[in-house]
C-alpha cells in the first residue's frame, strides 16, 4: 500500500472516530475545523462512507452514523458476549475432557478462533487465535457449515473439490453433503486428521436469537488419545453446553424454524 493510500485510510479512520464523540448532527465545516482537514477532503470521505451505508445525512446535510456502522457495533458486542458467556462452559468442558476446548465464530464464508483453553496435558493441541479457516475442513467448520441455510451450504460445497485434507485427500462434495446431513441429525461434527494431521476434533454449533449458526465450540486433542467412544461422550457434553449457550444468546427452538441443535 502506498503512502498516499495509507494517508487516505488514516483520514477515513479519523472521520469515523469523530463520530464516537459526536454521534449525530455532524456538519462538514465543524468536522473540517476539528480534524484539520479541508472541507473538500471531509466531503469526499463522508460521501463515500454514505454510499456504503457507514454514515447517513439528513436534509440539511448533517451526518450521523449509518446502519452499516451500527451493524458492526452489534457484531462486536455479539462476539464479546459469546466469548464471555462461553468461557465458563468451555472451562467445564476442558476440566471434564482434559483436552483443548476452542470457540470459533463465523466470518462470512470462513471461521475464526476467538478463544482457546488448552489441555493441561503435556501433549496437547494448540490453535492460532484470529486465523481464518475454511468452512469445509475440520469439525469446528463442519459444525457451522451443516447448519447454514441450504443455499449458502450448497454454494460452499460447490468449491469443495478444490480443497484437500491434511492427509492429501481431495474433498468429495457428495460425501461431505451426506456427512453434513448426519451432523444435523446428531447435533455435532467429528474430524480425525482432516484439517490438522494427527489431531481429532469434535464440535457443536452455536445459534443466535434468530436460530442462525454463528459459531461452534470444539474439543480437540492428539490422535494418540482418540477412542471410538470419545465421539459420543464429548458430543453429548458439547451439545448440552452449546444448547444452553445458544439459549443465553436468545435462541428459542419454539420460536424459530431453524434446525434444533439436538434433534435426537
Amino acid at each position: 500500500m502506498s503512502t498516499k493510500q495509507l494517508e487516505t485510510v488514516d483520514r477515513v479512520a479519523r472521520v469515523l472516530e469523530y463520530f464516537l464523540a459526536h454521534p449525530v448532527n455532524v456538519g462538514i465545516s465543524e468536522m473540517s475545523r476539528s480534524l484539520g482537514l479541508s472541507k473538500s477532503v471531509v466531503y469526499r470521505i463522508l460521501s463515500s462512507l454514505e454510499k456504503h451505508g457507514f454514515v447517513a445525512a439528513d436534509d440539511s446535510r448533517r451526518y450521523r452514523l449509518g446502519p452499516k456502522a451500527l451493524q458492526l457495533g452489534l457484531v462486536t458486542l455479539q462476539h464479546r458476549d459469546i466469548r464471555r458467556l462461553a468461557l465458563p462452559r468451555m472451562e467445564r468442558l476442558r476440566n471434564i475432557a482434559q483436552e483443548t476446548v476452542n470457540l470459533s465464530i463465523r466470518v462470512g464464508d470462513r471461521r475464526v478462533y476467538i478463544e482457546s483453553l488448552e489441555s493441561p496435558q503435556e501433549i496437547r493441541q494448540r490453535v492460532e487465535l484470529g486465523r481464518e479457516m475454511s468452512l469445509l475442513l475440520g469439525a469446528s467448520s463442519k459444525a457451522i457449515l451443516a447448519f447454514l441455510r441450504e443455499d449458502e451450504r450448497e454454494r460452499l460445497l460447490a468449491t469443495a473439490r478444490d480443497v484437500v485434507t491434511a492427509t492429501g485427500e481431495p474433498l468429495c462434495p457428495d460425501k461431505l453433503r451426506d456427512e453434513l446431513e448426519e451432523i444435523r441429525r446428531r447435533g455435532y461434527a467429528v474430524s480425525i486428521s482432516e484439517r490438522l494431521a494427527d489431531a481429532f476434533s469434535i464440535a457443536a454449533p452455536v445459534l443466535d436469537h434468530r436460530g442462525e449458526v454463528i459459531g461452534s465450540i470444539s474439543i480437540s486433542g492428539p490422535v494418540m488419545r482418540w477412542r471410538s467412544e470419545v465421539a459420543d461422550e464429548y458430543g453429548r457434553l458439547l451439545c448440552m453446553e452449546v444448547e444452553a449457550l445458544s439459549r443465553e444468546l436468545g435462541y428459542d427452538r419454539n420460536l424459530t424454524t431453524s434446525c434444533s441443535i439436538l434433534r435426537g
